[in-house]
This record gives structure tokens, sequence and C-alpha cells, in this order.
């Protein structure tokens, strides 16, 4: 028969097991998104250097300040975070046909303190003539700045990561909870 603090050691056991075990799964999957995520922005990123490209020119060029919302603390905590992000919309003609967008390049390009904002209406100001390079498949899509980014391997990266910790957490467990001390 087990005494009372044996079996309370082997619930602990159990407990810590399966928050382990949840904690390693978490991760991993959080991990895993980012990566499929990142990986394919990187991949199209990469497909946007071969792209053509044709003359255009800037109309709009500002910063455009917003707002994201996260939640945090289990979900209760709803924080709000001021975003800046450039607004560079330019024209463009493929084949006689006109088009209007506002990509500078494949991956997002905003931040918290209007850093890159700054430096991408300074980069594109108004009525400056530009190099437009767009997607053989669909003129419609196209961007200013063709080609992978630090923003595209750093994803990838912490997408690794995530799943890398993610299965340290779970082997972690299966030395150190399942095998009696």
């Amino acid at each position: 028969m087990k005494k009372n603090n044996e079996i309370d050691d082997e619930n602990a056991r159990a407990v810590i097991k399966w928050m382990v075990i949840g904690f390693a799964f978490l991760f991993f999957i959080i991990g895993s998104v980012v990566f499929v995520g990142a990986t394919k922005e990187a991949l199209s990123a990469h497909e946007s250097a071969s792209w053509p490209n044709v003359p255009g020119k800037i109309y709009i060029s500002k910063i455009d300040k917003y707002e994201a919302q996260s939640t945090g603390g289990g979900g209760s905590n709803i924080r709000t975070t001021t975003l800046y992000r450039p607004l560079i919309r330019y024209t463009y003609a493929v084949e006689g046909v006109s088009y209007k967008n506002n990509r500078v390049k494949i991956s997002a390009t905003s931040d918290s303190e209007g850093r890159q904002a700054k430096f991408y209406i300074k980069k594109y100001p108004v009525d400056e003539r530009v190099t437009v390079t767009y997607s053989p498949q669909d003129p419609a899509i196209s961007v200013l700045e063709p080609g992978v980014s630090k923003t595209n391997t750093s994803a990838i990266f912490v997408g690794l990561l995530f799943m890398f910790m993610g299965t340290v957490f779970f082997l972690a467990r299966k030395i150190y909870i399942d095998t009696e001390h």
C-alpha cells in the first residue's frame, strides 16, 4: 500500500509531466506556424527577384499610423500598440494597362518607433521615378524592392528556434520526469 506522500509525489509528477508536454506542444505548434508562414513568404520574395520590371512613379509617400491589439495573460489582457508603416503608393503600366500598388517589398515594413516608415518615405518621395518589379502571372502584384530580406530569414530562424525549444521540452520530460531519480 502506498503512503499519502508517495501518492502526492506521483500526482505532482503526472501534473508536471502533462504541463511540460503542453508547453512542448505549444512551442512546437507556434514554431511550425511561424516557420511555414515565413518560408512561404521567403519563397515568394526569392521568386520576386526574377520578375520583370517597368518604370513607375510615386504618387503618395507618407507615414501611416495604426493600432494593433494583442492579448496576454491568458487572453484577458488586451494591449494596444501603436505601429507605423510607410504608405508608399505608386503607379506603373504593363503592356498598356495601368496599375497602382503600395507594396514596397514582400515582407512587412512596420515598427513601433517609425524608423522603417521614415526610412522608406525618405527613400521614395512623391514624384520619384522608380523601378517597379511585377509578377508575370499577375501584373497587379508588384514590389519596389524584390528579393529576400533580413525580415524573411529572421522569421524562419524564430520559427525553427520555437520548434527546437518544443523538442527540447519534450525530450527533457522524457529524461527528467519519466525516469526515476
